[in-house]
């Protein structure tokens, strides 16, 4: 029973790393610890994620967590495409203003569509401590 679990369970991640969207992201050593039941990860990945994951669902954002940005070039409609490290509730933040919190689950991209900006507009993405890349 061990020897099976171990096969369907640990075994690829120890091979092929974690795959999204059939693409293999990487061996990350922190899944094995959680998925074999250790109490120890799944209270460190709570606590590392949660309280930005609960502030970003019901919109408590804090601009001192926020990745500051400046858009330049012509003003008009942007689209931003942003890459999580893990799930959570990204916020795109202009002028003081919420333009929109949308879901990203581990590895993947948001995009948010249809931001109207000015050359030089100063723009916020929290939290900032999940962002790959903008």
């Amino acid at each position: 029973m061990v020897r099976d679990a171990y096969i369907k369970y640990i075994y690829p991640y120890k091979t092929n790393g974690v795959i999204l969207d059939a693409k293999p992201l990487g061996y990350d050593n922190n899944y094995i610890g959680r998925l074999a039941g250790s109490k120890t990860y799944q209270r460190r990945q709570y606590l590392t994620y949660q309280t930005s994951y609960m502030d970003g669902k019901y919109g408590y954002y804090n601009q001192n967590d926020a990745l500051q940005f400046r858009t330049n070039g012509a003003a008009g409609e942007k689209s931003f495409t942003v890459k999580s490290y893990a799930k959570t509730y990204m916020t795109l933040i202009k002028d003081g203003q919420s333009q929109g919190s949308k879901k990203v689950e581990t590895g993947a991209e948001v995009v948010f569509d249809n931001i109207t900006v000015g050359n030089n507009t100063t723009m916020y993405l929290t939290p900032n401590q999940l962002v790959q890349y903008i």
